[in-house]
C-alpha cells in the first residue's frame, strides 16, 4: 500500500507530498541488491530494483505520467532500461551534480524542461544535497515542478530533503538504511556508491 502525507512549510506556498511505500516486507528486489557483494552481479539486480520503484511512483502519481526524467548521473542510469520500455517513452535527460553544484549533459531541449514537471531519479541519497543542486540548476532553466525518485535512502534523507523547499514530490524506496560515510547498507561494509565507481554503474 502506498501511503501519502502533505506538508505545508511557511517558506514554501506549495504543499509538498511525501510518498512513502507500505509494505509488509521489503520488496524481493530491493532484498536481493542489499544482499548482493559483486559489482558485475549488482547491475542487473539494481535495473530490476528501480523498474520496480518506477512502477510504485507511477501507480502512486498516476498524474505524473507526462513528466520529464532527469537521471542524475552515475546511478540514475540504472532507471533507463525500464524508462525505454514505455510504449511512448516520457522526455529524458542527463543531469550530473555534486553537493556544491549541476551541470546539464547538452544538448536539451527547451521543450523537456521549460514549464514541465521534472522527476529526479537516483539510486542513493544521504544528505540529498546533490538532489538539491540538480533541482537549483533545473530551476533555472525553467522546470515548472520538481520530484524525486530514489531507490534507497535514510531515514534522514526525508527530512533532509523535505527541508529543502524544493520538491513536489519525494520517493524513497527503501529507507531501512544507515548513514555511515555516505550511505551504507545494513549489514554490511558494502556501500553502493562504492559499487558504482568501481563499474556497476556501467548499463548493459
Amino acid at each position: 500500500m502506498v501511503q501519502s502525507q502533505t506538508r505545508q512549510h511557511e517558506t514554501c506556498p506549495t504543499p509538498l507530498h511525501l510518498i512513502t511505500v507500505n509494505c509488509p516486507r521489503t520488496p524481493e528486489s530491493v532484498l536481493a541488491v542489499k544482499a548482493c557483494r559483486s559489482p558485475c552481479e549488482l547491475r542487473p539486480l539494481l535495473k530490476v530494483a528501480c523498474a520496480d520503484a518506477l512502477r510504485t511512483y507511477a501507480a502512486a502519481r498516476p498524474a505524473n505520467t507526462h513528466a520529464t526524467y532527469a537521471l542524475v548521473l552515475r546511478g540514475g542510469l540504472f532507471f533507463l532500461p525500464a524508462l525505454l520500455e514505455e510504449a511512448r517513452p516520457n522526455p529524458i535527460l542527463l543531469i550530473q551534480g555534486n553537493r556544491n553544484e549541476a551541470r546539464l549533459i547538452e544538448p536539451v531541449p527547451k521543450r523537456v524542461i521549460v514549464g514541465r514537471h521534472v522527476i529526479l531519479l537516483d539510486v542513493v541519497a544521504d544528505t540529498g544535497d546533490t538532489l538539491r543542486s540538480c533541482a537549483l540548476r533545473l530551476r533555472e532553466r525553467g522546470a515548472a515542478e520538481l520530484s524525486s525518485l530514489v531507490l534507497f535512502g535514510c531515514v534522514d534523507t526525508r527530512r533532509m530533503i523535505l527541508s529543502q523547499n524544493l520538491f513536489k514530490d519525494v520517493f524513497i524506496a527503501d529507507r531501512n538504511n544507515s548513514r555511515s560515510n555516505g550511505l551504507v547498507l545494513p549489514d554490511a561494509t558494502f556501500d553502493v556508491g562504492d559499487a558504482l565507481v568501481a563499474g556497476a554503474y556501467l548499463v548493459d
